[in-house]
């Protein structure tokens, strides 16, 4: 199975370990058509997120180049954070409508939008790791849906790392907005039964690397391993052809 493109890297403007240039050579040495730089939202505290929304701009002037020079297509986007139980995340409309890409997911350590997010990502969260809690769960995967019917969101990073949700339900309604969902190769909570439910259910799929390094950008082989082994065909993985086309604003 041959993959068009990886739409999930982070470079150093949040926590990642190389330039956009570097992801871009990389994507073209390992024969990709497409990247997309999707740092970190801004809310995602310690230095784990891009300092500022702005930086959006730099960022698109560096893929400009970089595009230009190599002749990989550079998608510009952010791994946004839910902050809120009402799915919001840490980006406005504006900047969200200047992006090529948006993708969302739930991360520890991101400032909350009030009081009762606070709560649950702090402490309920926390303790639901270590005592299975149906309600934790239900929150989580209602805060996600929320944010897929809120907003143009591409896909869902990496469902259910560090924050357990209900992969059928999250599937269905994902489907519902023409969200897709993650099969990530950066972590090993991926598994064949997540795949196969979610497949149940008709969602579609991107294999990304989640490269914070450009030595694994384009990494796919583990994510193409599990998408083989739950049977997924080919057309049920946007990324085997260029997904994004004429998308960009």
């Amino acid at each position: 199975m041959r993959l068009w493109g990886d739409y999930h890297t982070h470079t150093s403007y949040s926590h990642g370990r190389g330039t956009v240039g570097d992801m871009v050579l990389a994507a073209k040495d390992r024969g990709l058509k497409e990247v997309a730089i999707t740092d970190h939202g801004p809310g995602h505290l310690f230095g784990v997120g891009i300092a500022h929304l702005g930086i959006i701009d730099r960022i698109k002037e560096e893929a400009k180049l970089w595009e230009d020079r190599t002749g990989v297509r550079v998608l510009v986007g952010l791994e946004a954070n839910v902050v809120d139980l009402d799915g919001r995340l840490d980006v406005d409309d504006r900047s969200i409508s200047r992006l090529d890409i948006l993708i969302v997911g739930l991360h520890t350590w991101v400032r909350p939008g009030n009081l009762p997010s606070l709560w649950h990502f702090y402490l309920q969260v926390p303790i639901a790791r270590r005592v299975r809690s149906r309600r934790v769960r239900d929150l989580n995967t209602r805060a996600l849906v929320r944010a897929a019917s809120r907003y143009p969101v591409a896909f869902i990073s990496h469902p259910g790392l560090h924050m357990d949700i209900d992969t059928q339900l999250l599937a269905k309604e994902c489907r519902k907005y023409g969200t897709a969902l993650e099969i990530n190769t950066s972590h090993n909570h991926t598994t064949l039964e997540y795949i196969k439910v979610a497949a149940s259910t008709g969602v579609d799929f991107v294999i990304s690397s989640d490269a914070h390094d450009p030595l694994r950008v384009g990494d796919f082989a583990k994510g193409v391993g599990l998408a083989e082994r739950a049977g997924l065909r080919p057309e049920q993985i946007l990324n085997t052809r260029p997904a994004w086309e004429g998308k960009r604003p």
